[in-house]
């Protein structure tokens, strides 16, 4: 008896965590960063290497030249290019996959997100 409540315990416990495995992974959609964050990519169109920030930083330690950014929807962040927040300085409220189109083509100095706009 024990023998067939132990057997069907643990069928139980394989098709649950089968089921647990089937379920499809969410992937976070490129250039889209979650709220509070901003990321940066080495390479065009969100690829390669990344940094990710959720605060202020008076300086930033890269090891490669900026080639796309993603802001989360709604938000904005300052980037700077010097540190301690020394222009020139630029506002970003959106994801570039070319960040080249808004004139960062190397690194950065420092960046902090900005004040949430009001409607």
């Amino acid at each position: 008896m024990k023998f067939k409540f132990g057997a069907a315990l643990m069928a139980a416990l394989l098709i649950s965590g089968a089921a647990a495995d089937a379920k499809p992974k969410v992937k976070p959609a490129k250039g889209v960063a979650r709220p509070g964050m901003l990321i940066l990519y080495s390479e065009p169109n969100f690829n390669g290497d990344t940094y990710e920030f959720v605060k202020a930083r008076t300086q930033v330690p890269m090891e490669w030249n900026i080639r796309s950014v993603a802001v989360a929807p709604g938000e904005s962040w300052e980037v700077c290019e010097k540190a301690r927040f020394k222009a020139p300085c630029m506002t970003l409220d959106q994801s570039y996959a070319n960040s080249g189109d808004v004139g960062i083509t190397g690194m950065i100095g420092s960046l902090r997100p900005t004040a949430a706009k009001t409607k």
